[in-house]
């Protein structure tokens, strides 16, 4: 067995068992909020590529399992991971009025054809103050990092509005769930400064939210943040928020992206960090020069070493050789650096990763290509798009709830007269007047998200696709299915059936459809000069 095997097999065992702890979130209330807190934090700096790089906050993890005490992250695809699903389950703009844009732009939430307009227009407008543009990037980069993410509906009473915050999860103290995932309860904690407070000191701020109220304190004192009272009935009878867990394991807490594949890159960056630092000793190396001492009482009288994030200079260690002298003729022996096997357990593990993590290999597999039909591409995102359709899905499924729970609420404020007069309200407020707090319940709020390619498509294949389904449109006609059948097919319901038939109404359709008919006219010769079969005088 060659020098590189029996390391990774002396690492392999200690390395799963720290990151079979470390990701330990099966549990309904794992560990309590401070651990958690900083589980989170580390989960963060895996994404921003800071892991290991403060020694004594890392300490613990490296000491209790034995990793190398100079461990780094080389090899650390968490970042791109997390990039993926944040650019592709929602890519592309958002509307005002919630609908696709005519040139093929992608849509970031595309709605289904079916969803009637008043929803439209008021997602929009909920969009626009909630900054979804850039917070739906927050949202899917919270959930994919660190495994969870909560996502509160302010109801802004003072600016009448209602927008959804995204809340970092190192925020939630605790948190209910009901069977299907609703948000019952949470409870949020974090230090913060009062506004015009010249002194910048801390307070303690606490927000609890439930079904029937919600309470506020500071300084574990009741505390009024927003002239409702420090405690109230809570008006919408639920709980204005949701929790996306971005790996759900059946309990409370989710898992990152990564968090499957931890126990490869810990085992990966181990090698890394012995093999990078000991072609540093190696190409750096000093003159062993042989001494009269034997290597026995050297080897027992070696002091054991403090810990690496107390050394005044702890970096300068990975550049230091361990010597051993030895009776005058003595040779010098040493383990051999054999770059070929330990490339090649490099190339597994990486293997190993990507079959975790397919997409990290996706792009570099399409730019490799010199032509990338629809086809080929197709088959390259195979693995691909079964893993992303269950992320997107679940995405979408949050998305929804928190947008209806949003319109309900802008719906009951507007309707209750709280934003002011019902005449008075601008064009936006007014959008909400058809809605309240029963609307959900009523079915009034109900629209679905059309699922999207892991790989957004380009305007030329949008209107390609769109080309093939006309196609397919006048071959169904042609073998004699009435067109409603078809189009409830494509998705089509009775609001949108009767959307259109508004619009063929409408006068500029009655003058569209008058000149085509004028047109047809003209150019079959019929009723007047000008016409192909006409003679000229």
């Amino acid at each position: 067995m060659g020098t590189w095997s029996r390391i990774h097999g002396a690492l392999t065992a200690g390395v799963r068992t720290f990151w079979s702890a470390y990701n330990n979130v099966r549990d309904q209330q794992p560990i309590n909020f401070s651990v958690r807190q900083d589980l989170y934090e580390k989960r963060w700096q895996w994404y921003n590529n800071t892991a290991f790089k403060d020694l004594e906050a890392w300490r613990g993890e490296k000491s209790e399992i034995g990793l190398y005490r100079f461990h780094r992250s080389i090899y650390n695809p968490t970042y791109r991971l997390v990039e993926f699903y944040v650019t592709s389950i929602y890519p592309g703009v958002l509307t005002t009025d919630a609908r696709r844009i005519p040139d093929g732009t992608p849509v970031a939430i595309p709605l289904a054809l079916d969803t009637p307009q008043s929803i439209r227009d008021s997602l929009g407008v909920i969009w626009e103050w909630s900054n979804w543009q850039d917070n739906k990037s927050v949202f899917l980069r919270y959930a994919a990092a660190t495994g969870d993410v909560l996502v509160k509906i302010v109801d802004d009473l003072a600016h009448r509005k209602v927008y959804a915050q995204v809340i970092w999860p190192g925020l939630v103290k605790s948190l209910e769930l009901d069977h299907a995932g609703n948000v019952k309860s949470y409870e949020l904690e974090y230090n913060t400064v009062l506004p015009g407070d010249p002194d910048q000191r801390l307070h303690k701020y606490n927000e609890i939210v439930t079904g029937d109220t919600v309470r506020y304190t500071l300084d574990d004192k009741p505390h009024d943040p927003y002239g409702y009272g420090a405690e109230h009935e809570n008006p919408y009878g639920f709980v204005p928020a949701v929790w996306w867990r971005f790996v759900n394991l059946g309990g409370t807490y989710g898992a990152p992206a990564i968090w499957a594949t931890q126990t490869k890159i810990g085992i990966l960056n181990d090698l890394a960090s012995l093999l990078a630092d000991h072609v540093s000793k190696v190409v750096d190396s000093p003159i062993l020069i042989s001494g009269a001492s034997s290597i026995k009482p050297l080897v027992a009288s070696r002091a054991s070493r403090q810990p690496t994030d107390e050394m005044d200079q702890p970096h300068q260690k990975r550049y230091e050789l361990n010597v051993l002298t030895g009776a005058e003729g003595a040779r010098m022996q040493t383990l051999e650096l054999t770059i070929g096997e330990a490339l090649n357990y490099f190339e597994k593990l990486l293997d190993e990763v990507e079959k975790d993590h397919p997409v990290l290999s996706m792009y570099r597999d399409m730019r490799r290509m010199t032509q990338t039909t629809g086809p080929a591409a197709d088959a390259l995102i195979g693995d691909v798009k079964n893993i992303y359709a269950e992320k997107a899905g679940a995405a979408d499924v949050q998305t929804k709830k928190l947008f209806q729970m949003a319109i309900a609420i802008a719906g009951f404020r507007a309707s209750r007269g709280d934003w002011g007069s019902r005449s008075l309200l601008d064009y936006k407020r007014k959008k909400f007047l058809q809605f309240d707090l029963e609307s959900y319940e009523a079915g009034k709020l109900d629209f679905d998200i059309d699922m999207r390619p892991p790989v957004p498509l380009g305007r030329g294949e949008f209107y390609k696709i769109l080309n093939e389904q006309g196609l397919s449109i006048q071959s169904l006609l042609a073998a004699g299915i009435p067109l409603a059948t078809i189009l409830k097919d494509q998705g089509w319901d009775e609001a949108r059936f009767k959307e259109v038939e508004a619009d063929f109404d409408s006068p500029i359709e009655k003058r569209l459809a008058a000149m085509n008919q004028l047109k047809q006219t003209a150019d079959t010769g019929e009723g007047g000069r000008g016409g192909s079969n006409n003679q000229p005088e």
